[in-house]
């Protein structure tokens, strides 16, 4: 596996000055299949910061979403970024690392290229203190799977996003007799069904805590 540290030659770390454009590209080729109204817009707003050159870089760490302004690292050979790995720690739980945006041209797939990347990105997260680090693969990318599975990484549990406009969604807690609120009391068990649902947390990327279902005051 090619590791050259020689600027514009092969691995080298992420540049907001220079790689945000390389980015949208990146993820608009590698995840054009799966792109929601977000990733498209966070896509646009990586090529609009782009265009400023450093200055993008810089604005971009202000009025851009952390996602779209990660640690990582990317792939270059001759002046061409070829594959991005990103890294952000996650806010309120230092010790757990997400991993995102893994993608490498199709043509200058299976050259090592990823491996390159994820191994460099893990390596950089544990170094900045992290434990744990956590990434989404759709279930039908062989491929990254089996990188992912190769290099220690294990399988939670799946997650579906349903989208549905509210004017046809059927609200049904008014005529089926199985619905009801929560009562205070049953806080711990609906903790444990989260549990064991998602062990990983329910609302990505951030881990489950009790707090969440645990009655307050507030939520009184």
């Amino acid at each position: 596996i090619r590791d050259r540290s020689t600027s514009g030659h092969g691995l080298r770390p992420f540049d907001s000055g220079r790689d945000l454009t390389a980015l949208a590209d990146l993820i608009e080729i590698g995840f054009a299949e799966n792109l929601d109204r977000s990733g498209r817009r966070m896509v646009r707003n990586l090529r609009s910061m782009g265009r400023l050159g450093w200055l993008g870089g810089l604005l971009s760490r202000w009025l851009l979403p952390p996602a779209a302004n990660p640690r990582g690292f990317v792939w270059e050979e001759e002046g061409v970024v070829l594959g991005n790995a990103s890294l952000l720690p996650v806010t309120g739980y230092l010790y757990r690392w997400v991993m995102a945006n893994v993608v490498v041209l199709p043509k200058e797939r299976r050259k090592g290229i990823g491996r390159s990347l994820v191994n460099k990105s893990i390596e950089y997260a544990r170094a900045g203190g992290a434990r744990e680090i956590i990434l989404q693969v759709d279930h039908d990318n062989i491929g990254a799977t089996s990188l992912y599975h190769s290099l220690g990484f294990s399988s939670s549990s799946p997650r579906a996003t349903w989208v549905g406009r509210m004017s046809q969604v059927n609200l049904l807690t008014s005529i089926n007799p199985y619905v009801r609120r929560r009562k205070t009391s049953e806080w711990r068990q609906q903790w444990q069904l989260a549990q064991s649902l998602h062990p990983e947390g329910l609302v990505w990327p951030y881990s489950s805590s009790a707090a969440y279902f645990r009655p307050s005051v507030w939520q009184q």
